[in-house]
């Protein structure tokens, strides 16, 4: 570029710089003509064909989505995101905010179309996420999210899905989505159909959370983010009588420690006693109970089941010898209080189950646990992420 200088005909060079670099106006705004909801930009040459300078009419109170037809150059202006995603016939040139009467921001996508850079979609230079800059999106209900931009989803008042843009013809391309700090549901991202996310139709997010995912043309893949486990620790300040002879539920009454404490529904369920899971999956699972009185040489047990699955055999619900769980039995060896703890992992887990502790008590009389121990019935239950 030439320099500008205090000399003969500088006015000249300016303009022959302002050529110099004609390409990369094509489709730039014109400030002179952008008013109100029209957004006007300018003309130039494009694979050949001249292009006029022209206006868009945009929708008041919406994120317009402004588009170059790549077989003709035509400028168009949608709330919709169809022209905006297709890649292999459209251009994008501006995701546009407005208020009820003016433009509030706009973002730019170009890429020099009329020069040598050519027309991809989507940001350039050596960073592959550099299309992820672009002022995020905000998302509070159900949603389509745009390839090649950031999201943030908040919300307090329902859970709410958003769906990835389809597969095909987007292979390479990402898109980026987080969840607020403040958010007190939970977001199911899916993907467009039957498309998978990492070999599972859905992914369920929550406060915190973030996911960077890249297409491959038939799905999607995370290929960075954060995940942050469920966690959640029980224990029992009361009594509860152990029946002779059967398997009784030792309900939790007291939350430790919930990290989903501040969700609409957190993990711990003190009305039942037991730790809701909240995202399918597998968990981390120790449960504990104690016993007072027991009799010399009698065998007492604890175990950790899964209450939500059914039970093969016509046995109660509350028998983890016929669920899939964790159990421990012991005879007692002295008189008096015995404590016994069962852990494992439970694979397969779904949205809605609940994990519980639950006590074996092999005495010819009703027993129960100590509650002024300092060692109380306990159950702890943590997320094992694979996502």
């Amino acid at each position: 570029m030439q320099q500008i200088a205090a000399a003969f005909n500088w006015q000249e060079r300016v303009n022959e710089n302002f050529r110099s670099v004609s390409p990369a106006g094509l489709y730039g705004i014109n400030p002179a003509l952008t008013t109100g909801l029209v957004l006007a930009y300018l003309g130039g040459n494009f694979n050949g064909a001249a292009v006029a300078n022209g206006t868009v009419s945009l929708t008041g109170s919406t994120t317009n989505y402004v588009v170059a037809e790549r077989a003709t150059g035509d400028v168009s202006a949608s709330t919709g995101t169809t022209d905006w995603l297709d890649d292999t016939n459209f251009m994008q040139l501006y995701s546009v905010v407005t208020g009820s009467s003016t433009i509030t921001t706009i973002d730019d996508f170009r890429q020099a179309y009329g020069g040598a850079g050519g027309g991809g979609g989507g940001g350039g230079g050596s960073d592959m996420l550099s299309v992820l800059t672009a002022s995020e999106i905000s998302v509070t209900t159900t949603a389509t999210l745009t390839l090649g931009r950031m999201h943030v989803c908040s919300g307090t008042s329902a859970d709410y899905t958003v769906t990835l843009p389809a597969a095909s013809g987007n292979a390479g391309k990402f898109v980026g989505v987080r969840m607020a700090p403040g958010l007190t549901r939970w977001v199911t991202v899916d993907g467009n159909g039957s498309e998978l996310i990492d070999g599972a139709t859905t992914r369920r997010m929550w406060a915190r959370e973030s996911a960077i995912l890249m297409c491959d043309g038939t799905g999607w893949a995370k290929v960075g983010g954060r995940s942050i486990p469920l966690k959640c620790t029980m224990n029992k300040a009361g009594t509860t009588s152990i029946a002779a002879g059967a398997w009784t539920l030792m309900p939790m009454d007291t939350v430790v420690h919930d990290n989903t404490s501040g969700l609409a529904t957190p993990m711990g369920d003190t009305s039942n006693g037991w730790i809701r899971c909240l995202r399918g999956g597998s968990y981390s699972v120790t449960g504990a109970s104690n016993y007072t009185g027991v009799t010399v040489g009698k065998l007492q047990a604890v175990g950790v089941i899964n209450r939500k699955l059914s039970v093969p055999g016509g046995y109660s619900i509350d028998d983890p010898q016929d669920d899939p769980m964790a159990w421990l039995s012991l005879p007692v060896d002295a008189a008096g209080s015995c404590f016994l703890n069962a852990s494992g992992n439970f694979d397969g887990v779904l949205v809605g189950d609940s994990l519980a502790v639950t006590t074996f008590n092999n005495d010819t009389v009703s027993r129960s646990n100590a509650s002024s121990n300092t060692i109380k019935p306990s159950l702890s239950v943590f997320e094992i992420c694979d996502w």
